[in-house]
């Protein structure tokens, strides 16, 4: 692969290495932004869940207010007092019985008990029919206990209740107690109508009696959701159906046992809903329930989604500026190598006239501006040279003549030579010829 790259051409090359370090960048930049949204949501989400448990506890100390403010005044009431002295229990019904109802319809109080001294039931104001048990809830045995008043949540038979029980005094001789209560099912509701999310309050089924829950259910004409979950069971909630009910599972309750908060999204079309949830312990300080939430987070999502496509959006604008410039940078650095190659080949061919332009002072235009001076040195030399073999030339001319001219005057002056050797020898012919007439 990098042998192929490098025999590509220095454009090529130049357009793919910026190509592929934008590409890189953009990337990186993609990812890290979509990591910060996702980051972001999942703190949102939290602190959604930090919210919702704030406020759950802000109304369990509200109304175990009320619920005090609301048995100090009937602690205090002479008529109910002397009523209950009396131990008619059907005159305490029809007395309490308004005013147990109006209670209930603006405070949503649920549970209404005299308690004797030894800890049975002398009436049930919310249900008369059902008395002489004993009562052994932590809240009433702590009361009894410290002869003070308790109060906290405990898991009935078929709801949690936030209960706060009093001693219940005549000229400080103690008569007995008295408990009010509520179901805490309406928390759920008022969560809702602030965050707009959907709640149920999850118990541990080892606190609960299936056959009280089925019987309790019937009563009330709701569905036997026992067998719903394995371990625990939805005592309360705001959402019976899908996709938001998929958050409360035995696994998310678990996943609160072990401290977690979120439990990962829900999505059913246009909704996108994260799970989540934290615990709560009783009276006693165990843990035998948690509030899960599905928290709609769409609005969110959606506008995250829109900042992730804008983001892409501005990526791929900026990949194209950045590719365009890459473009020029490289026809830039390209185009003098170019032009040299090209003057390369023309003085290949043997015209040294030609110069490469130099329009910029940086490296390249240096190297151009020396591939310049060399040609014009070259030009220079091979001129010199030129000039030289012309000299030489003309001189080898002029060596010749002058050889032929001597080689003629040597022929000319041999030939003299010859003819006084002749002469010599004709007149020492004719010497001899005249001594010897």
């Amino acid at each position: 692969m990098f042998k192929v790259f490098r025999n590509l051409k220095i454009i090529t090359q130049l357009i793919i290495s910026f190509s592929l370090v934008i590409l890189l960048v953009t990337v990186i930049f993609y990812i890290n932004t979509s990591r910060t949204f996702n980051k972001h949501f999942e703190e949102m989400a939290a602190e959604k869940i930090r919210d919702v448990k704030s406020d759950f506890h802000n109304l369990q100390a509200r109304d175990t207010d009320i619920l005090s403010s609301t048995l100090e005044v009937i602690i205090q009431d002479p008529a109910i007092k002397e009523i209950y002295l009396k131990k008619d229990r059907e005159k305490l019904y029809d007395y309490t019985s308004p005013l147990f109802e109006n209670l209930k319809n603006k405070y949503h109080i649920t549970h209404w008990y005299f308690i004797l001294p030894d800890g049975f039931v002398f009436l049930r104001v919310h249900n008369k029919d059902i008395y002489g048990d004993e009562i052994t809830r932590f809240t009433f045995q702590e009361a009894e206990n410290t002869q003070k008043a308790s109060s906290g949540l405990e898991l009935g038979k078929t709801a949690f209740a936030l209960r706060v029980v009093m001693p219940y005094f005549y000229k400080d001789q103690l008569i007995g107690y008295v408990e009010l209560g509520e179901e805490i099912g309406h928390f759920l509701s008022i969560l809702k109508g602030e965050t707009g999310d959907e709640f149920s309050i999850v118990a541990d089924k080892e606190f609960l009696n299936k056959d009280d829950w089925s019987s309790a259910r019937q009563v009330a004409g709701l569905r036997n959701n026992w067998d719903d979950l394995e371990k625990h069971l939805v005592i309360s909630s705001t959402a019976e159906l899908k996709p938001a009910s998929k958050c409360f599972t035995d696994d998310n309750f678990e996943k609160v046992e072990k401290g977690k908060t979120l439990f990962g999204q829900i999505q059913a079309k246009e909704k996108t809903f994260i799970c989540g949830g934290f615990g709560f312990n009783d009276a006693k300080g165990q843990h035998v329930g948690a509030v899960l939430s599905a928290i709609d987070l769409s609005a969110e999502l959606t506008l995250i989604k829109k900042a992730n496509t804008d983001i892409a959006f501005s990526a791929k604008i900026l990949f194209i500026i950045v590719l365009l410039l890459s473009l020029a940078i490289s026809r830039f650095i390209s185009g003098p190598i170019k032009n040299l190659t090209q003057i390369t080949k023309i003085i290949a061919k043997g015209d040294l006239s030609k110069r490469v332009k130099v329009e910029s002072k940086n490296e390249i235009g240096e190297m151009a501006d020396s591939f310049n001076k060399m040609l014009e040195n070259l030009q220079k030399e091979i001129t010199e040279r030129v000039k030289a073999e012309e000299g030489l030339k003309i001189l080898a001319q002029e060596l010749e003549s002058k050889i032929e001219e001597l080689g003629r005057m040597n022929k000319i002056m041999t030939g003299r030579e010859l003819k006084v050797i002749e002469l010599k020898k004709e007149i020492e012919e004719l010497k001899k010829k005249s001594g010897g007439a």
